[in-house]
This record gives structure tokens, sequence and C-alpha cells, in this order.
């Protein structure tokens, strides 16, 4: 985005100010003159007799009525310019402020197969490949349209570490060929998270095309059962960010702006039902174990 992008052309108002202050000048130019024939009539007042005096009366009139409207005109005129000038220059900056902020929400394009290299380090646990890993998700994370939630950053990093598995080279498992790493589905979001995809009220709202893929889950007595479920398709790892900002920010509000992961427990443990283990306890643990805390606003 060019910040030095022209919104408006106020230069039209600093001219005008600059002819009203040109008027004013040759108002006071005027008054100068009246002056001087005023005194020139009293001086020969005694030898014209009433013909000066009767001058001098109109000229004094003149200067009072005539002379002193154009001034208070003149005066709120560039009064009115000026005020004008200014509310024009501060709605162009921020105009100017507005795009350049929308610059740097739109969603990027990032694809998870740009990480697979690093990711496949970082999955086999080379540390110096894992934090390099987590810096560049953090700056996704924070200059994507996620950020405009207020939502705790750490955990969705957390979030994207769990559940991509370092967004690392996938293997082909789904049905279709494809994987959810494939589709920049980074945070194995359903088609039935939240509302139908063609559903959401947000920027990204349209019906997308899935994919199936093996889905872990638990029954009633903690036996994990294997479902294959529709999966969201992305056309960026941003994108599949957004989708889970707004699915969470959507039903719990509660969130926004928290970087207290107690806030959220209501929706993690929801969001993967495994009786045996918190899953806010688990989150906790990654985000302690990486240091992820730091990257939270």
């Amino acid at each position: 985005m060019n910040e030095s992008v022209n919104v408006s052309n106020y230069g039209i108002f600093n001219d005008a100010i600059g002819d009203v202050n040109n008027l004013n000048t040759g108002i006071g130019n005027a008054e100068t003159a009246i002056a001087t024939c005023q005194k020139q009539l009293a001086n020969e007042s005694i030898f014209m007799g009433p013909i000066a005096d009767n001058c001098k009366e109109e000229l004094e009139k003149v200067a009072k009525e005539q002379i002193s409207a154009m001034r208070e005109s003149a005066n709120s005129t560039k009064n009115f310019l000026s005020s004008t000038n200014s509310n024009y220059q501060n709605t162009d900056d921020q105009v100017k402020k507005a795009i350049s902020l929308a610059g740097s929400t739109t969603l990027g394009n990032t694809q998870a197969s740009s990480f697979y290299e690093l990711g496949d380090r970082a999955y086999e646990g080379d540390s110096a490949a894992q934090q390099e890993w987590i810096e560049k998700v953090a700056k996704i994370v924070d200059s994507s349209q996620y950020s405009k939630y207020g939502l705790k950053n750490s955990l969705l990093i957390a979030q994207v570490i769990n559940e991509s598995g370092w967004m690392h080279t996938p293997q082909k498992t789904n049905d279709d060929g494809s994987t959810l790493s494939g589709n920049n589905n980074v945070l194995g979001i359903n088609t039935d998270m939240g509302k139908p995809i063609e559903e959401q009220d947000s920027a990204w709202s349209k019906k997308r095309k899935s994919t199936q893929s093996n889905v872990m889950q638990w029954d009633e007595n903690g036996n994990v059962i294997g479902t294959s479920e529709a999966m969201r398709t992305y056309d960026s790892v941003e994108e599949c960010i957004e989708d889970y900002a707004n699915v969470l920010y959507l039903y719990h509000p509660e969130c926004k702006g928290s970087n207290n992961l107690e806030d959220y427990r209501s929706f993690l443990e929801g969001y993967t039902p495994n009786p045996n283990q918190s899953t806010t306890d688990h989150y906790a643990d990654i985000i302690a174990k990486y240091g992820l805390e730091k990257y939270d606003r």
C-alpha cells in the first residue's frame, strides 16, 4: 500500500484564502483612501462650506456601513475557508490511514506448502527450525484478519502446531488424494463447525469445495473412534485463520481481547471433546513449552 496516496486535492481552499487576503488588503487600502479624503475635506471645509461637510458625512457613512460590512464578510469567508480546509485535510488524513490499515489487514496469500521443508525439520524436533517456524506463523497471525478480533495469539499458534503438525509435508490420506495442509486448512476446520460455511457472515463467505479427512473423536467411554468429515478448503493460510477467528468469536465473544486462556475453556473443551484430557491444559502446555506467550498483545 502506497502511504503517500493523495485521496483529495484541497489546494483550492488555500487559493481561495489567498484571494480573501488580497480582498482584505484592498479593503484596507480603501479605508486609508477614505481617511485621506476626510482629512482633506476637513481642511478645505472653511472654503467649501456645506458641500465639504456633506461629502465628509457621506464618506463616514460609507466607511462605517459598506467598508465595515465588506471586511466582516471577508473575515467570515476566510474563517469558513480555513475551517473547511482544516476539516478537509483531517478527513483526507483519516481516509489515507483507513486505506493504509485496509492494506495492512488484507488477507495474504501464504500457502501451507511453503512451510513443508521447514515444517519437516520442526516436526522431527529441530529446535532451531521450530523457532523459525513459530516466528513466521506469529507474523502471519499478527498481520492477518485474526488480529481484528483481539484473540490470543499464543493459543492460535499452539493450535496450528497441534492441528497441522508444524505444517510438515503431508501424507495423502483423503479420499480424493488431497490433504488438509494442501488445502491450507491448518486448523482442521470442518464444514459443520459453527454455522454452515455458506451462511457465514464475513468477507470470505462463499461455499467452498470440501475434502474428506479422517478425524479423531472419542466415545463416551474415552475410546478413539475414527470418522470422516467434510473439511473446508482455503485459498491461503490467512483465510483459514480468519475463518477460525470468525467462528470462535461468533459463538464465544467473551474471548475477544482476552489473553487469559481460561476465557477460552468453554470453546476449547467443545472443540476437541476428549474426556480423558483437558484440551485447555494441553494447549497451555504447548504455549509454555515453546514460550508462545511473548506473541500475545
